[in-house]
């Protein structure tokens, strides 16, 4: 139906459409467009302008529906003189751990999180931690981080605002030894836990995440350092 209207109406009626739809949309006219490509017979003229065509509308309506995805909601970056007052250290000496971890802004305003990781006396976490704000995620989002750290293993923890039973839900990601790479987490694979213990019944409802932080647990005694340079929150990219 799009392609048989003008373009600046079409333009208007896609962004109408429900972000799901603008995918399928987008989707099936490239698709169409590049059918084709498989022909072993000539086109005709007719043919190779509604090629154009469907090539042109499908490259503009997928630059519309990626445009909210250019535009990422910042969550935590670490320019401001005030930004590591939002954020505490938490480590396993709260269970009688003698884990150290520690965190600083640093002087390229970027979060430094490091200190030894030890297994003494039943221990083995570090974290930092932000809390005391309503991120305004949905089911939909995906948080993206982007990080440099040292090959470990790391966790991502959000928190709901305070609930009985206390859970922290999470999802872990490898880091690449002083790359900088942008970790992509959406809010639908987050798992419950507590105590290191996994609930998978136990939903998340994203309207109630009202914290987030990283956490080390890797069960691998010894130095860690991670490096955050900011925190974002973007909605599911199109793909297939």
């Amino acid at each position: 139906m799009l392609k048989s209207l003008p373009l600046f109406f079409s333009l208007f009626l896609f962004q109408l459409l429900p972000v799901p739809e603008q995918k399928r949309v987008c989707l099936r006219m490239y698709r169409r467009s590049t059918r084709w490509r498989q022909r072993k017979r000539p086109m005709t003229f007719g043919q190779r302008v509604t090629k154009s065509n469907l090539l042109l509308m499908a490259s503009v309506l997928a630059m519309f529906s990626l445009t909210a995805h250019a535009e990422d909601r910042v969550l935590f970056t670490f320019k401001e003189p005030d930004a590591a007052k939002r954020w505490q250290a938490v480590n396993d000496g709260v269970m009688g751990g003698r884990s150290l971890g520690r965190f600083k802004i640093n002087e390229d305003n970027r979060m430094e999180f490091f200190g030894r990781l030890s297994l003494a006396n039943n221990g083995g976490f570090a974290s930092v931690r932000a809390r005391g704000s309503n991120l305004a995620l949905t089911e939909n989002d995906v948080i993206i981080a982007r990080v440099k750290g040292d090959g470990r293993q790391y966790k991502f923890n959000v928190y709901t605002r305070r609930t009985r039973g206390g859970y922290s839900y999470r999802q872990a990601f490898r880091t690449t030894k002083d790359e900088w790479i942008e970790v992509e987490l959406p809010v639908k694979k987050f798992v419950a836990t507590w105590r290191g213990r996994v609930f998978r019944n136990q939903k998340l409802d994203p309207t109630r995440i009202g914290g987030l932080g990283f956490l080390l647990g890797d069960g691998k005694p010894g130095p860690f350092k991670l490096e955050i340079e900011w925190i974002k929150v973007a909605q599911l990219q199109l793909d297939d």
